[in-house]
């Protein structure tokens, strides 16, 4: 993946961008060296998600693990709160 620095892109934003539209993929923009953001490319095919996915950025999202209770509760405590939940409708 192409990475940018983010003065770089202060610099020449059209030029970056036309490199996001001519490749097709996502760029990385950095400031120090770290990984802030990515330019996605506008694409009537592929959602954004999807291209982070095919740039090994992102993964598919799992529906079928629960999940993880909030920090500071515990799974008793909101199975507790959902059915009071439940109990007011």
């Amino acid at each position: 993946m192409t990475a940018v620095a983010v003065k770089e892109l202060n610099q020449h934003t059209s030029e970056v961008l036309d490199r996001v539209t001519a490749a097709g993929r996502p760029v990385a923009i950095t400031r120090h060296g770290r990984i802030g953001w990515f330019i996605v490319p506008a694409s009537g095919s592929a959602s954004p998600v999807k291209l982070l996915i095919e740039a090994g950025l992102a993964s598919e999202p799992n529906f079928d693990e629960p999940l993880p209770p909030p920090i500071g509760k515990s799974r008793e405590e909101v199975d507790r709160l959902l059915a009071e939940m439940d109990e007011d409708h």
